[in-house]
């Protein structure tokens, strides 16, 4: 089971600061693998159960 958050291009800075809050959430939860895709920053995070936060 995972969950995908993408920030698009035109997300203003409420959406782009939920879009972070709904990803440590999750993280936080440490149940699923979450991929949150920063359009904005150009950054795509990755958290995994057993090998934690990697960075693209």
């Amino acid at each position: 089971e995972s969950a995908l958050i993408r920030i698009p291009f035109e997300a203003c800075p409420q959406c782009s600061q939920a879009g972070y809050d709904l990803w440590e959430t999750f993280v936080r939860g440490r149940k699923i693998s979450v991929l949150l895709q920063d359009q904005l920053q150009n950054k795509v995070q990755l958290w995994h159960k057993d090998k934690g936060v990697t960075t693209y």
